[in-house]
């Protein structure tokens, strides 16, 4: 839902402070609602068995130029 003031196309309207609190005025619970709605997402998938993983433990360098057997240059 926007705000019922939308701009179109040809028409200079300034986008201030008043605007602004107009709009979160007019929908101050559009937010609460999209944050409502990932947490229900979330939830789905936890029923279903999906699990939070952390990051990934770090791996080992892939590079030669980490490595200490790397080559060096005219060999």
């Amino acid at each position: 839902m926007l705000c019922k003031r939308q701009i179109h196309a040809g028409e200079s309207n300034s986008l201030g402070t008043a605007p602004l609190a107009a709009c979160l005025l007019k929908s101050p619970l559009m937010t609460w609602k999209i944050v409502a709605g990932i947490h229900w997402e979330v939830l789905k998938l936890w029923s279903r068995g999906a699990r939070f993983r952390s990051n990934p433990p770090i791996t080992e360098p892939v590079s030669t130029r980490d490595q200490e057997t790397a080559f060096e240059p005219g060999e």
